[in-house]
């Protein structure tokens, strides 16, 4: 099964694009490589190398066209129509770099940052592909692969389509871990979009999931705290109640230290984001040995 993580997504994404005139390279690429024959006789022929060569192409394009109509659909036409233009007319048909820049009206930086942000939505979408394809992928798995892609698209500003798929998990989703972490995340999308009624809402719903249903274990008893008073945090913020945000701030941190003390590989990353949002507002506020501590 491809096991990938989103940490490492852009050099694969990187790797993937470099190399799709190398069908060498891209059998050791984990997006590419299964488009290549498994049985080694077979992946040695000359024929065999231009099938997959051209599967792992369309693969790109179809994912290319499936990126442009969730951008469009988040009323982001410009971008959707300068990313697909730069996948199929450079990366697929070998176009000079300049001359798209120049047709597209942008700069040649601007449109290595565009192009940049394109193969990782690509990258993003064969990853998710393949993991809803294998028949092993239970449920669970697909929700985390899920949660996984909103955080991305969130990263790349993609906050519509975050959001819809977050909400796609809440309401689908078997696993009350699950439920809470896609609305937590969904707190997280809305605030950045500006729609903070909407994010208060998402939170209460989180709340009473978290208040009326028991946790499996105190693993997740805590990471589900540690999520929902973070959110709670962000969103009196952004109200400016500063007093209640540094209070749920100040729990989440410490039910991330009581989480760490467990010694579960699984809630790093919740451990580490309460660290870092403590770390980062005190360095707004300029408690610099205080962050360096976190660091």
């Amino acid at each position: 099964m491809l096991d990938l993580d989103f940490a490492d997504l852009g050099k694969i994404a990187t790797h993937l694009f470099k190399n799709l005139g190398r069908p060498v390279e891209l059998q050791s690429n984990p997006l590419a490589a299964p488009f290549f024959p498994s049985d080694l006789s077979a992946a040695l022929h000359c024929e065999g190398h231009v099938a997959s060569l051209t599967a792992v192409r369309e693969a790109i394009l179809r994912a290319a066209e499936l990126c442009r109509g969730l951008d469009i659909a988040a009323k982001l036409g410009e971008r959707a129509a300068r990313h697909y233009a730069i996948i199929a007319r450079c990366d697929i048909n070998r176009e000079p770099h300049e001359t798209v820049a120049r047709d597209l009206g942008i700069c040649i930086r601007h449109f290595y940052r565009e192009r940049r942000r394109a193969h990782l939505q690509i990258a993003m979408v064969l990853y998710k592909q393949h993991h809803q394809q294998m028949a092993s992928v239970t449920v669970l798995d697909r929700d985390a692969c899920g949660i996984s892609h909103a955080s991305a698209l969130i990263d790349l500003g993609c906050l519509n389509g975050a959001i819809i798929e977050l909400a796609q998990i809440s309401s689908g989703s078997a696993s009350i871990a699950r439920i809470i972490q896609s609305l937590c995340l969904e707190v997280n999308a809305l605030c950045q979009s500006g729609q903070s009624a909407s994010a208060e809402l998402t939170l209460r719903r989180a709340k009473d999931i978290a208040a009326t249903h028991k946790a499996n274990n105190v693993s997740e008893d805590l990471q589900n705290m540690v999520r929902i008073r973070l959110c709670e945090a962000e969103l009196q913020y952004e109200y400016g109640n500063i007093l209640v945000a540094d209070t749920a701030l100040n729990e989440a941190v410490c039910a991330s230290k009581r989480l760490a003390k467990l010694e579960i590989d699984a809630t790093r990353e919740t451990i580490a984001r309460a660290l870092l949002a403590s770390a980062q507002r005190d360095f707004e506020r300029g408690l610099f040995s205080h962050s360096d501590r976190h660091a």
